[in-house]
């Protein structure tokens, strides 16, 4: 397992070969964590992953974090642009470098994001079942909110969880 500290960067618009492994990885270590399922995305062409990760590079509606150990890509997180928020879209961590820190660094990432566009808040939605991942966003300023079903995926209850944003 990777020992050194955590880093986090911006994904840059070349960076869409890593973006899809990560993105794919996810997907197949937490299937019933994210409204996506791998078949769809794997299949996808270079080409979107190419727009994907060259519009989180701009930072103007979306953007994207790797979190890294020793160099190595163990994180990753996206988040939108909302009128007056931002919704963190998707945050993962690879099972090697749980419980160091790496998603605390990715979401404080993207508050800090979201903070420079002056959003009011960070908004989210977790699997109901995940009570590690709600560890973390209470950790990280979030609070529970109202109950759903996922999105194409009713059999999975959603918590949304939001957090208020001080200024940058």
């Amino acid at each position: 397992m990777p020992g050194g500290d955590v880093r986090v960067e911006s994904i840059a618009a070349g960076d869409w070969q890593l973006a899809r492994k990560l993105r794919l990885a996810s997907l197949l270590d937490a299937p019933d964590a994210f409204c996506a399922r791998h078949a769809d995305e794997a299949d996808e062409p270079d080409a979107m992953w190419q727009r994907r990760t060259e519009s989180n590079a701009l930072q103007q509606d979306t953007a994207g974090f790797f979190a890294y150990i020793d160099d190595e890509a163990l994180g990753l997180a996206v988040c939108v642009r909302q009128p007056g928020e931002v919704e963190l879209n998707a945050v993962w961590v690879d099972p090697r470098a749980r419980g160091r820190g790496v998603g605390r660094a990715l979401v404080a990432a993207a508050q800090r994001w979201a903070r420079g566009l002056s959003a009011q808040r960070m908004t989210l939605g977790v699997n109901a079942d995940n009570a590690v991942a709600i560890g973390l966003y209470t950790d990280c300023g979030f609070t529970q909110g109202a109950r759903s079903a996922m999105p194409g995926r009713p059999e999975i209850t959603l918590i949304h969880m939001e957090c208020g944003l001080g200024p940058p």
